[in-house]
C-alpha cells in the first residue's frame, strides 16, 4: 500500500491557476452546454420538486455544473455565464431576465440540502479521504510512471473523479496528492529497474 512520503504540505499551482480550478470558467462552448445542461425528462421531474421559479432555476444549473465539472465551486452564482443562465432558463421556460440568480439559498442550510438532494440524484458521492487517497494515490503513480508533469496528472484526477461519480473535493486536497507521489515514484522507479 502507499503512503506519503513527505509531511511537508506539497504544492505546485500558483494561487492564479489554484483561483482557475476553483471557479466556473469565463464562457462554454454551445455543444457543451447541450451535453451537459440539456435536461432530461427526469431532470424535470426532479427539478418539479423545488418550489419556485429561482429554486428550480438554481437547481437544473448545479445540475449541469456538476456533470461538467465534477464539482461546484464555491461563487458559481457570481461566475454564471450570461450564456448558462439564459440556456437554462429556456429549457424550463422561465424569462432569465426575470429570475435573480444571486438571490438563490440565502439560506445556508437550503443550499446545502439542495446540493445533497442533487448529488444523491445524479449519483455522485463526496470525497472519502480515507478511502479514496491510497486508491487515487496508486492510480497517480501509475499514470506517473508514463506522464509525471503535475498539472497534467492533477487535471486527469479531476476528469477520473468526475466520471467515477465522486463529487470533487478542494483543489489544494488533490494538489497535494499529486505532489505528493513524487518521491513514491521514484521509489516505483527504483523497484522497477531492479
Amino acid at each position: 500500500a502507499y503512503s506519503n512520503i513527505s509531511t511537508m504540505p506539497n504544492t505546485f499551482l500558483t494561487p492564479k491557476e489554484r483561483e482557475r480550478y476553483q471557479e466556473f470558467p469565463d464562457s462554454i462552448e454551445e455543444s457543451t452546454l447541450r451535453q451537459y445542461f440539456h435536461l432530461t425528462g427526469n431532470d424535470f421531474y426532479f427539478i418539479s420538486r423545488f418550489h419556485g421559479k429561482l429554486n428550480r432555476l438554481a437547481v437544473a444549473i448545479q445540475i449541469g455544473i456538476i456533470r461538467y465539472l465534477g464539482h461546484l465551486p464555491a461563487s458559481w452564482q457570481e461566475d454564471i455565464g450570461m450564456d448558462v443562465l439564459a440556456f437554462v432558463a429556456s429549457e424550463l421556460k422561465f424569462r432569465h431576465d426575470k429570475i435573480r440568480i444571486e438571490n438563490y439559498g440565502k439560506r445556508y442550510r437550503t443550499r446545502v440540502e439542495h446540493l445533497q438532494s442533487i448529488l444523491k440524484y445524479l449519483g455522485f458521492r463526496k470525497w472519502q479521504s480515507a478511502s479514496d487517497e491510497p486508491l487515487m494515490e496508486k492510480w497517480l503513480v501509475e499514470q506517473g510512471m508514463e506522464h509525471d508533469h503535475q498539472r497534467y496528472l492533477l487535471d486527469n484526477l479531476c476528469e477520473k473523479l468526475r466520471k467515477e461519480k465522486i463529487f470533487r473535493p478542494a483543489i489544494s486536497a488533490l494538489e497535494e496528492l499529486v505532489a505528493g507521489i513524487k518521491e513514491l515514484l521514484e521509489l516505483e522507479t527504483y523497484e522497477r529497474l531492479s
